[in-house]
Order: C-alpha cells, then structure tokens, then sequence
C-alpha cells in the first residue's frame, strides 16, 4: 500500500476499511446466533429435566372412577400416633372431585415454636399487635425464630400462599410449603414463573391424585390410591362454611371463601 499514491490510495484505504466492517457484522451474527443457541440449548436440557422427572413418576398410573360427591372446601391433614390431627397437610378447593386448588401447610404449635427458641416460651403474645405500635410489634416477632415460608404470591387461588406468617388465633402458626391452581387442564411441561405444573402438583404432593384422561387431580384418587401419602393417616375434613371454617379449621379462619370467590370466580357465600 505504501506505492499508492492519491485516488489510488483512498480506494484501497475505502476496500479495506469495508472488509474491517463486513467481518465486524459477522463476528457480531456469529456472536448473537451462539448466544441464543447457549440460551435455547440450556432451556432445552432444563426442560426436558422437568419433563423427565414428571414422566418418570408413575405414582398416578392407576385407573380409577370419578367421585362426583366430592365438592367445596375440604382440609386434608395428617395424624399423629395417636390419632390427633396434626394440622399438617392441605387446604382444597374442589368441583366435581377436580382439585381446582389447593394449599400445603406445615402447623407449628406454640410448643414447637418454643423448642424451636430453645425453650423460650413462645405464645399468641407475640403474633398479636395489640396496642403495640408496627416497630414494636415487628421487633417482637422478629425476636424469635419462625419457620420460614415459601411465597406463592403469584399463584391466585384463593388460599393464603403469599408467604407471610397468619395467626388465626388457634394455638399455632400454618406456614406455607406448597401451591397448586389448576382451572382447566394439567400440562406437565406448563412453566410459570420457572416451574412447571409437575412441580406445583410436588409442592403438594398430588401427583398421585392425577388422571391421564381428563388431565385433572382427583381428590377420590388421592384418597383411594395406595402410593399417595394421603391413602392413609391422614383426616378429610368438609367445611359447611364460613362459620365452620372460623370456628374448626386451624389452616384457614374462613377468609378463603373470600379469596376463592375473587380469585376463582366462585359463588360461595362469605356468611
């Protein structure tokens, strides 16, 4: 180049600088298109982990019948040696047997709290505000150890899955582990907010409850099938209502019929 002199050399200094550019965009191609690449690849192997883990499960292969007598609100908890109800377990919202949604809780009693403190006694003192003001009260709860819970914040249906800790005023504190909202159909591979339908039905171990055919969990299949937790040990509890609910349920204190009717769209009466 260094022979080139005028036109001559501004047309070649123009070729060159033309060839920087072209190689400059297909480094740049070349860059995106293995970006996207490492992106879909990653997804592709992550998907078909979930996918896997669901196909793989074969706790639900067992054909059973519909029990359409299943409808409304239902607690299903376990209990213990002795036959006293834990109040670990689920919250359900049931139509037609379909478990339309459903929340898993473990219940801590003040006794559980209070070894959790080893030994401090823990009581309703301190999950209620009284004429405490918002600092005091949150510097009190904050004192202690509680068990930490999962928020499901995102999932509307009609339980309380947000993740904050409830005192409904029944000698213990229900805390949140799992979620699960089905309005039509169950897709296993289905992602919401990183999770598929599969992990949602995990979160609350109902896998075992559903049916290939209608793609729905059943409540009569959790209860019937031998390789779910819930065939046996555990209590189903049926809740009139809102007085039922307030007065016998330590999961929920009625305000779910509240939630289900604005999240779901249901009609249950809040009386």
């Amino acid at each position: 180049m260094s022979n080139l002199h005028g036109k001559e050399y501004d047309k070649a200094v123009k070729r060159l600088k033309r060839k920087t550019t072209v190689k400059k965009i297909l480094s740049d191609i070349v860059g995106v298109v293995l970006f996207f690449g490492i992106i879909f690849g990653g997804y592709k192997l992550w998907s078909d982990y979930k996918s896997g883990n669901a196909y793989n499960d074969d706790s639900y292969k067992i054909e059973t019948k519909r029990d359409s007598s299943y409808n409304g609100i239902y607690s299903l908890t376990k209990l213990d040696e002795n036959g006293n109800n834990t109040w670990d377990g689920l919250m359900l919202y049931v139509e037609n047997d379909k478990v339309v949604s459903c929340a898993n809780y473990d219940f801590y009693t003040f006794d559980d709290l209070s070894e959790m403190n080893g030994g401090k006694k823990v009581d309703e003192s301190y999950f209620e505000m009284g004429d405490q003001d918002i600092s005091e009260f949150g510097d009190k709860v904050n004192s202690i150890k509680i068990p930490k819970s999962k928020n499901f914040s995102y999932i509307k249906n009609g339980f309380s899955v947000s993740g904050g800790i409830t005192y409904l005023g029944n000698g213990g504190i229900p805390v949140v582990k799992g979620a699960f909202l089905c309005t039509d159909k169950i897709d296993f591979d289905k992602v919401t907010d990183t999770s598929t339908d599969y992990d949602y039905m995990k979160s609350c171990d109902i896998v075992s409850g559903y049916d290939e055919d209608s793609q729905e969990v059943w409540l009569s299949k959790l209860l019937s099938n031998e390789k779910s937790i819930y065939h046996d040990g555990y209590k189903l509890i049926h809740y009139s209502g809102y007085d039922d609910l307030n007065k016998n349920c330590k999961l929920d204190n009625g305000s779910c019929i509240e939630g289900l009717n604005k999240d779901l769209g249901t009609n249950l009466s809040e009386w």
